[in-house]
């Protein structure tokens, strides 16, 4: 979704107040002139690379998907912190006993009353995401496409906090469609690729250098490392599942954002960097499955290329590499959609159903060092229920942006 709130303002308690006023209006408005269809509500739901709306097909698999891995957890309680419009409550409310809904906007919480509110464990309430803490325990807590409009690094390590207050001792935490900072500059060029696209001039390399430059400086959104979460969970003494999307299509979501679950049990986790390591051998993704499964140990195959991404990197270090006045197709830039020829590499969907073909889970996770790569780790043939990814050895980059970001001393 396009965050249509300005420049974000400094940090301390008056800038998060401000931009909280001004999503609970946003949204309010939003609500106010939704569609007519309360099961398939898709008001607001248009892609941030070209401006259009996402079809119906497109936000179903995301819906689909984001309620899928929730299920997986086996909540029999669920808090929906920026619950919206009810599209992840209605896939979650025939399998659970309890669900609490909340968001900033009253007239969304007005809404999901109305056409909600007579399933039985159902509640909904008017809060702020760091205002969860008298809703009682659940098993899972979730908070889906939702921390990119959190005023920042502060605010949402304090919002991360109460989420794990709240959530049982058994449970987790899910955050569903985290913008990637690891992507940021793929994604920017998608951006404006679109942007250019739709006019009828043959910009020079350097004018498209400074447009990418002013994508990211105008960027409203708060981006997060996957070392944030690693980090975060240490910290607190949870457990960092990180994740790719599940999705196949090329949409925004699916090729710039992942999932983050932070357990508080480490049982039946999978330590990536603890199981037997093969970089890829250009092997299909059948072949892996079944070497996978012919053993009963867990695996893990490294450095798999993402081909949604691969040509939007080699695009953006032809474009590094051009001098200043070189003139750029604008047909020449990959746009982050399906009309973009797929480079190198291996969806890592394909990764995942071959090897539940065989019986056996695979969990891909974001490379920790390649923005463009996925490690695809196999589980052995005991009960796992994810992967508990370490905190990774540190740099002095950032792992948010926004007005405060959080410094590691160290990351990828």
């Amino acid at each position: 979704m396009t965050d249509p709130i300005g420049t974000r303002p400094d940090t301390g308690p008056t800038g998060e107040e401000r931009i909280l006023a001004q999503w609970t209006g946003i949204y309010d408005a939003v609500y106010r002139h939704v569609g007519d269809r309360p099961d398939r509500d898709f008001a607001g739901f248009r892609s941030g690379l070209s401006g259009e709306n996402y079809t119906d097909a497109e936000v179903i698999e995301w819906i689909d998907g984001t309620v899928a891995q929730v299920l997986a957890l086996h909540p029999r309680s669920v808090l929906d912190v920026g619950a919206g419009t009810g599209l992840i409550a209605r896939g979650l409310l025939p399998h659970v006993d309890r669900y609490a809904g909340t968001d900033i906007s009253p007239r969304g919480v007005d809404r999901l009353r109305s056409g909600l509110g007579g399933w039985a464990g159902a509640e909904f309430a008017v809060r702020d995401a760091d205002g969860i803490g008298d809703l009682g325990s659940f098993d899972a807590v979730v908070v889906n496409s939702v921390i990119q409009h959190f005023p920042g690094a502060d605010y949402l390590r304090r919002a991360l906090a109460r989420m794990a207050e709240v959530s049982a001792p058994a449970g987790a935490v899910f955050i569903g469609d985290v913008p990637g900072l690891h992507l940021r500059d793929l994604h920017h060029l998608c951006v404006v690729a679109n942007r250019l696209r739709a006019t009828s001039k043959v910009p020079s390399a350097g004018d498209v250098r400074e447009q990418l430059s002013g994508s990211a400086a105008l960027d409203r959104e708060l981006v997060v490392h996957p070392d944030f979460f690693t980090a975060f969970a240490a910290e607190h003494g949870l457990s960092a599942d990180v994740r790719l999307k599940p999705g196949r299509r090329p949409i925004e979501m699916n090729l710039f954002r992942y999932d983050v679950r932070l357990h508080h049990r480490a049982d039946d986790l999978l330590d990536p960097t603890e199981v037997e390591r093969t970089p890829w051998d250009g092997a299909p993704a059948a072949a892996l499955a079944e070497r996978a499964a012919a053993s009963s140990a867990p695996t893990a195959i490294t450095g798999i290329p993402r081909p949604e991404l691969t040509p939007i990197a080699a695009a953006l270090d032809r474009l590094r590499e051009l001098t200043a006045e070189a003139p750029v197709d604008p047909g020449s830039l990959p746009t982050g959609s399906g009309a973009d020829a797929p480079g190198p590499g291996m969806h890592h969907a394909d990764v995942v159903d071959a090897a539940a073909a065989l019986g056996r889970a695979c969990f891909v996770t974001p490379s920790a060092t390649d923005p463009t790569a996925y490690d695809a780790v196999f589980a052995g043939a005991g009960r796992t229920r994810g992967l508990a990814v370490p905190t990774s050895p540190g740099s002095d980059r950032p792992w948010t942006t926004g007005p405060s970001p959080l410094t590691p001393a160290g990351g990828r």
